[in-house]
């Protein structure tokens, strides 16, 4: 999966972490992440996520506490959820950060599953949360009759065959704004997300013989 947000130098802003306060200067960054190894985007006690890689790579190379970071991502992955272009927002006290320098010293102490691909300051409105505009979300299904394992961790193998006329048909279904209940788990954090979502688009593209994409993308 992907995710994205639009683009857009802050003065400092209250956390939702008590009364602390973030740093003065907002950045953003544009990773990518292989998610096999990690339990998702978002900070976990007990799992290793993409959020904990990052802060802790900020907090070494910027000698500031996560609290004063304020890490925080356009969308939140699951558990072995893969990203390209995800953006994610990062504040700091430190006025002589180097875009261009930056993303090679946090490279340097990420795992190798974990790169920034870009850095900018932002605007003094923007917000990850809020500022993005859309999010694409790319699932592969591999239908050859075995798993190739090159793909295994980026594709699911369908053992039944697969009709794509029909899948077409049914994906123009889901286009438009719909409560999508039906399709969602029963954790409690279910139940605090609204569940009507807008589909723009929903394609169902073959990439080859074998190789088909599901290209989702959200308002």
């Amino acid at each position: 999966s992907s995710a994205s947000s639009s683009s857009s130098s802050t003065s400092g802003s209250s956390s939702s972490d008590g009364d602390s306060v973030v740093g003065r200067y907002s950045y953003r960054m544009i990773i990518s992440y292989d998610g096999t190894a990690y339990s998702g985007w978002q900070l976990q006690t007990q799992a290793s996520t993409i959020q904990a890689q990052i802060e802790r790579a900020l907090s070494t190379v910027l000698r500031e506490d996560r609290k004063v970071l304020g890490v925080s991502a356009a969308g939140r992955t699951d558990a072995g959820v893969h990203a390209r272009g995800q953006v994610v927002q990062f504040f700091t006290n430190n006025k002589s950060i180097d875009p261009d320098k930056l993303p090679f010293k946090l490279n340097s102490l990420l795992p190798h599953d974990i790169r920034v691909n870009m850095m900018s300051a932002t605007a003094p409105d923007f917000n990850v949360t809020v500022s993005a505009i859309r999010k694409t979300y790319h699932y592969h299904l591999d239908l050859g009759k075995y798993h190739d394992p090159l793909r295994m961790r980026f594709s699911h193998h369908c053992r039944s065959p697969v009709t794509l006329d029909h899948m077409r048909a049914a994906a123009e279904l889901l286009i438009g704004t719909h409560d999508f209940t039906q399709f969602s788990n029963e954790s409690k954090e279910r139940l605090r997300r609204n569940p009507v979502k807008t589909l723009e688009r929903l394609d169902i593209v073959q990439e080859s013989p074998t190789a088909v994409r599901l290209e989702v993308r959200m308002l």
